[in-house]
């Protein structure tokens, strides 16, 4: 084997070097050959796969040679001495080698895959991600609760090991997801060249993908915290501990260090998880961090779609204004074009047009003064003094007619009063004292949103989950308060869009007013 030290990162030396896709290409030969569990190559081997795969020979033997002695120098194959294969002593002493990815060769691939596999993945907020890790969650607490059973049951630490980790990637992939989703809306939704209709389309299928995470979040939310509430959390360490144990038990030389380092780690990462779902006293969750982006998308969103709406009615927007004069600068030919344009945006141009009264002109006639005289040497012009004002003469017509829009403002008032009274109908329908939330009957198309409302608001500021929690609704009109059931059912509301499931609770709501 070569004895030359290689730094780790030169590995990635063969991206930036000036035959980068013959070194690719090489690699490239060697990952198929390992998903194939061929983990030797000869340079006759490796060629033959270049060309099978590229269906073309992209560089000769002699090249092929010098590519894979560099890669060997950069550490991503190591070469080993081949005489297998030698019939002669002639041949024997002959330099035959092959091939093989090292440590360093492998991770290299799997950090440019994973690079690759992240920037060109979109970005998407994961609603079916949060319902597995509920379902995983579950799975864990359930094996974590076997520790202390009487019964013949045999702890299954091998099955914990593998939902610990498919909980805590797919906990990862959907807060990067989440990010990702979210740092790009604000670009998203500030479109140009869209029409009002194509953006308010755009704006409903958005504001109801949002919404629908919005609630999916809500209902896991409370349902992973109620899960974490009810496991000790002894159980939780020893089950870790257990795990810990079981991935160093493959390892030659395990000491108590490496038991505890790999312990204080998972202990990390379950620190993670019940921070995403349960609030601290300094932070808030996870969860309630993604709600927060939730509704703050929402809000821009409409914002867009009011700016959009403005501009394409044209309303005076004096930033705009020097934007597209901008625009026309920039578009102009020349100089000159771009004086006259300067002149006409502004108005720098000779002031002739002005009108005057019939005193001034009578006295022009009578004593006329040539148009390139200064101004400085030319008699004053007696403007009327409405010009200095609005820059226009009030010229003596027929006064416009009035708008009569009694009619129209009629019209408003009654569909005012319409919608509130649908509004304070709806409210009465979920005045409830002391009811369990599965108990409610079928609520109108109107009322439901505003239960939704009120039991994101109270779920959102519950610390403990025996806790009574009291909160105001979004415009502070109504109050609800909740108290979990001691029977820890579940709760199946019919509408009219389906059937809302989540966590039983005794809910009382009152009007504030």
């Amino acid at each position: 084997m070569p004895s030359t030290v290689v730094q780790p990162l030169d590995c990635f030396a063969y991206l930036a070097a000036p035959n980068a896709p013959l070194y690719s290409e090489i690699l490239r030969v060697f990952a198929d050959a390992r998903t194939e569990f061929r983990l030797n190559l000869r340079a006759s081997e490796v060629v033959a796969g270049s060309q099978l795969s590229t269906g073309r020979l992209s560089a000769s033997e002699a090249e092929f040679a010098l590519a894979l002695d560099q890669l060997c120098q950069w550490g991503n194959l190591e070469s080993f001495n081949d005489q297998s294969q030698a019939s002669s002593l002639e041949e024997f002493y002959k330099r035959h080698l092959y091939y093989q990815l090292s440590g360093h060769g492998v991770a290299a691939l799997r950090a440019i895959e994973l690079f690759h596999e992240i920037i060109e993945r979109p970005a998407s907020l994961q609603s079916t991600g949060l319902s597995a890790v509920l379902d995983r969650l579950r799975e864990l607490i359930v094996l974590a609760k076997q520790q202390e059973t009487n019964e013949a049951i045999v702890f299954d630490v091998g099955k914990a090991s593998s939902l610990l980790d498919v909980l805590f990637n797919e906990l990862e992939e959907l807060t990067a997801q989440a990010q990702e989703f979210f740092r790009g809306l604000q670009a998203t939704v500030e479109l140009r060249d869209i029409s009002i209709g194509a953006f308010l389309s755009f704006k409903e299928r958005l504001v109801h993908y949002l919404q629908r995470f919005l609630n999916q979040v809500v209902v896991v939310s409370g349902d992973a915290e109620q899960l974490l509430a009810t496991v000790d959390p002894m159980l939780i360490d020893a089950m870790l501990d257990s795990v810990a144990r079981h991935r160093t038990i493959d390892e030659m030389d395990v000491t108590d260090e490496r038991i505890d380092a790999m312990l204080q780690g998972l202990k990390k990462r379950w620190q993670g998880v019940e921070r995403w779902f349960i609030a601290g006293t300094e932070a808030t969750s996870q969860a309630d961090e993604l709600r927060s982006l939730a509704r703050s998308g929402i809000r821009e969103v409409a914002a867009a779609a009011s700016r959009i709406q403005r501009s394409s009615s044209g309303a005076m927007d004096r930033s705009s204004d020097y934007r597209r004069l901008a625009v026309a600068f920039a578009e102009c030919a020349d100089d000159r074009a771009a004086h006259r344009l300067w002149r006409s945006a502004f108005c720098l141009a000779p002031a002739r047009h002005f009108i005057v009264s019939d005193e001034t002109l009578a006295e022009r006639d009578q004593e006329p003064v040539d148009a390139s005289t200064s101004w400085h040497d030319s008699p004053p012009l007696r403007i009327a003094p409405t010009i200095r004002k609005s820059g226009r003469v009030a010229r003596a017509g027929k006064p416009r007619k009035l708008v009569d829009n009694r009619d129209a403002l009629k019209e408003l008032k009654e569909q005012s009063a319409q919608e509130s009274a649908a509004l304070t109908a709806a409210r009465e329908e979920l005045l409830v004292d002391q009811k369990r939330l599965s108990e409610l009957p079928q609520l109108s198309e109107a009322a439901f949103p505003i239960l939704l409302d009120l039991l994101g608001e109270a779920l959102s500021h519950r610390g403990k989950p025996e806790d009574v929690v009291s909160s105001l609704s979004t415009d502070g009109s109504m109050e609800i308060r909740l108290r979990r059931v001691e029977d820890g059912g579940m709760c199946y509301l019919e509408t009219s869009d389906g059937t809302f499931e989540g966590p039983d609770f005794w809910v009382s709501i009152e009007s504030v007013n």
